[in-house]
């Protein structure tokens, strides 16, 4: 097999021609001294075009080698220390001889142990003492919905009213039909009453305008919005130019019931603020509801939940403990 002739490097080609181009020139200013003369100018020209052409080609091809050297080493290093990243050169106050490594990837055999917060348990719900409460402005904020409810009956009773509670669940936006002591029960309503039992939520135009609703609706003679709390100015200034509305307030009920006598007022105190008045009851079996343990912390549960005939579900979360009195079990 015949052996495959080497191939010139690009070095030696361009040593040839410089070699034929000098002996060239050689041989006309030897032999030819006429056209030397006429072409000598040219031809230093020409040599100086190419000294600078081939200078700046060096130039060029020594950038592009040092630019793939970088990028060769750019390739050898972890992502994270590449160009364009975080990895900086060593700075002055670090040691010359100390070089900043990769962080390599730990065995797969070493475990580590992340100390984590202890997971705070529903702890069991507090027990203080309970005591009962007075006939004043903090007691009445603090009042359970139910018997909220009952006071303003007994309230109206004494006003000279009778007075009836609707059925416990869903009431219609009516928790006391209001009648003169001289009218039967199965009579229409003269007036309607709602009870809005809040701890310091004022009660907005929106409750107002709901009652005004049903008193339109039922042809009762009058609504009236009672709460153990304040009203906004938009629901006084709705309230104030309709005759067929009434709003009380906590101050109107304090108010109504100092004018009571003093015996009557000790009544009331003694019945509806007794021990656990401030508990909540459930608002479909209207009994006072159990303080419980679930997964999300202490919450009341109905009395009924026990109950198979019933199986009560109400549930209510526990606002503050300083606001409610737990019943010792």
């Amino acid at each position: 097999m015949p052996r495959r002739r080497a191939r010139s490097k690009p070095e030696q080609d361009i040593a040839a021609v410089v070699a034929a181009v000098v002996a060239m020139l050689v041989f006309i200013n030897w032999g030819m001294p006429s056209l030397w003369a006429s072409i000598k100018f040219i031809l230093f020209l020409g040599i100086g075009g190419v000294v600078v052409i081939g200078g700046i080609a060096l130039l060029v091809q020594a950038s592009n080698s040092s630019d793939s050297k970088v990028s060769s080493f750019d390739q050898r290093m972890p992502r994270t220390q590449r160009k364009n990243n975080a990895w900086r050169p060593p700075t002055s106050s670090s040691s010359p001889q100390t070089y900043t490594r990769p962080i390599q990837q730990q065995p797969s055999s070493i475990t580590h142990t992340y100390s984590r917060p202890a997971q705070l348990q529903p702890s069991s719900p507090p027990k203080p003492s309970p005591q009962p409460g007075r006939l004043d402005a903090e007691s009445l904020r603090r009042m359970d919905w139910l018997g909220f409810e009952r006071l303003v009956v007994d309230l109206f009773q004494h006003l000279g009213f009778s007075a009836r509670k609707t059925s416990a669940g869903a009431d219609g936006g009516v928790d006391i039909e209001l009648r003169s002591k001289s009218t039967p029960l199965t009579s229409p309503p003269q007036a309607l009453i709602q009870c809005k039992a809040r701890s310091k939520a004022r009660i907005g135009v929106d409750k107002v305008r709901e009652l005004l609703g049903v008193v339109t609706a039922t042809g009762a003679g009058r609504g009236v919005l009672v709460t153990n709390s304040e009203f906004s100015d938009e629901a006084r200034a709705f309230a104030k130019p309709v005759s067929i509305l009434q709003i009380g307030d906590i101050q109107w009920l304090l108010k109504t019931i100092n004018k009571l006598p003093d015996h009557t007022k000790n009544g009331l105190e003694a019945k509806h603020f007794a021990l656990g008045y401030d508990i909540p009851s459930c608002v479909v079996c209207e009994l006072k509801l159990k303080p419980r343990n679930g997964p999300k912390g202490p919450f009341w549960g109905c009395s009924n939940f026990s109950n198979p005939a019933v199986k009560c579900r109400t549930t209510m979360m526990v606002r503050r403990f300083d606001e409610v009195h737990f019943l010792q079990s």
